[in-house]
């Protein structure tokens, strides 16, 4: 089977631990962190794919009274061009696992879906000020990896 490359074009993630502090009531189902990828891959026919994940953490307590987080997806997207040159959006519903598609006619169309993850994470971002990048986690620059 032929290797997949992927490059990761975009790699931001932010948390905010603040809330493990602040009690049980505070903390149980609370949105402490979010991240954003987008991937390119070149597939093995020679196309390339566009895949976007958005995820949140999400912080709960045990019955032992210990907090814990989990990082659950928000958003799963991809974009390729179909063998007869289309664009195709593919959309997979995080608590289904069904993925709806569609076909991408405009560039108007592509930005407002940039737009739309951007401002999900700029609204995190602005109402979480205390935020900060986790130790050893920053913007990923453009990097290469193979996937068999």
């Amino acid at each position: 089977m032929p290797e997949r490359t992927e490059h990761a074009l975009l790699y931001i993630k932010y948390v905010d631990d603040a809330l493990a502090e602040q009690g049980v009531t505070a903390v149980e189902g609370a949105i402490s962190g979010i991240s954003l990828r987008i991937l390119a891959r070149a597939l093995p026919d020679g196309r390339t794919s566009v895949a976007v994940s958005l995820y949140r953490r999400v912080h709960r307590m045990r019955a032992s009274g210990k907090a814990f987080h989990y990082w659950t997806s928000e958003k799963l997207t991809s974009m390729a061009r179909t063998k007869k040159d289309l664009v195709v959006l593919r959309e997979i519903d995080r608590r289904t696992g069904k993925s709806t598609t569609r076909h991408v006619f405009s560039e108007n169309m592509v930005e407002s879906w940039i737009h739309e993850l951007s401002w999900t994470l700029q609204e995190w971002m602005r109402s979480n000020p205390q935020a900060r990048r986790p130790a050893g986690s920053k913007d990923r620059s453009p990097r290469e990896s193979t996937t068999p």
